[in-house]
């Protein structure tokens, strides 16, 4: 952002890196296009690289490469901190850096839990934070790779992750879907349904570039048992009831009524996501559908598969990248 003044690790001497809180766990930042976003990273202090272009200095800390990142997304809960704190371990083996963003819910009015998932409404423009936060930690922290991220994410999680592939592939290197409520289909229905009209959501020549996810590495990810409805059939009977008492009397916020995360949920994410791979085949797309064994809608037991997925794939990145 023009006219945004920051400074950056370039300028600190690598042994006061800790004490500046710039290595290790982060302290919740303000996002500078959107105060009301916030971010965490871990940053493996054995391993990062305060100014990559300092190639002549003694110190060995400037010759290590760029920390590839992985940008892990919360779900409704919005347990950003456990996002991050989850990854600590595979980020010190593997030398990697992990964001956690921060939506806030209630951006646009009371029913606004799901807004960041759908990358752009009224209220928030989610994606546009994030690519701003990228540009960001690429100007503070230089050692750390922002132009291709590895992106994961569950439940709501998984629902922004999946339509930032669709919208921004070309800064996506590797993503992890897992066990996402609802989905967005590659078809001809308006969003957050379909694509048909993502110009008239994203801005003139906007376009899904199909071409770009088919070289994606992708794994959709969820749990044997996670095939329930979210809520239950007599939840959603009341948030139909509800919508409709507020149609009729003519609520002070109509745009709620219509909140397409208030829409029913129909199917179990088991179901949706199998559903959701075999659209992706017909479409040319290779997604691989990790199904864990005995598991309901529990994140923490999905992370062993997520890790095992992002592994090689940070291999390769890696390699390819210093090449």
């Amino acid at each position: 952002m023009a006219g945004y003044n920051t400074f950056s690790t370039a300028l600190v001497p690598p042994q006061f890196l800790k004490s500046a809180f710039l290595v290790g766990k982060i302290p919740f930042r303000t996002s500078r296009s959107n105060p009301s976003v916030c971010y965490t990273l871990y940053i493996p202090p054995h391993a990062y690289n305060p100014d990559p272009s300092r190639t002549t200095d003694d110190n060995p800390a400037y010759s290590l490469p760029q920390l590839p990142l992985i940008v892990n997304i919360h779900g409704t809960g919005r347990n950003a901190e456990s996002c991050r704190d989850r990854l600590i371990d595979f980020a010190n083996k593997e030398h990697v850096a992990v964001l956690a963003p921060l939506f806030p819910a209630g951006s646009d009015g009371p029913f606004g839990l799901d807004s960041y998932m759908l990358l752009r409404t009224k209220g928030l423009s989610s994606e546009l934070v994030l690519l701003d936060i990228l540009e960001e930690i690429g100007s503070i922290w230089p050692g750390i790779s922002t132009q291709k991220i590895f992106l994961t994410g569950f439940s709501g999680g998984g629902q922004f992750a999946l339509r930032f592939l669709y919208i921004h592939a070309a800064r996506v290197q590797a993503i992890s879907i897992g066990a996402p409520g609802r989905v967005t289909f590659l078809n001809d229905q308006e969003w957050p349904k379909g694509v048909g009209n993502v110009e008239s959501i994203f801005g003139v020549g906007t376009r899904v570039d199909i071409e770009k996810i088919r070289v994606t590495p992708i794994q959709l990810v969820v749990g044997s048992e996670d095939n329930f409805i979210h809520g239950g059939d007599d939840f959603w009977t009341f948030v139909q009831d509800m919508k409709t008492r507020m149609a009729m009397t003519g609520t002070p916020n109509p745009q709620a009524v219509q909140d397409p995360s208030l829409e029913t949920i129909k199917t179990g994410r088991l179901d949706t996501l199998t559903k959701l791979r075999d659209s992706f085949q017909n479409d040319g797309i290779n997604a691989t559908l990790d199904i864990v064994p005995d598991m309901a809608h529990e994140s923490i037991k999905a992370l062993p598969m997520v890790l095992e997925f992002l592994q090689p794939q940070i291999g390769y990145f890696r390699k390819t990248s210093h090449s």
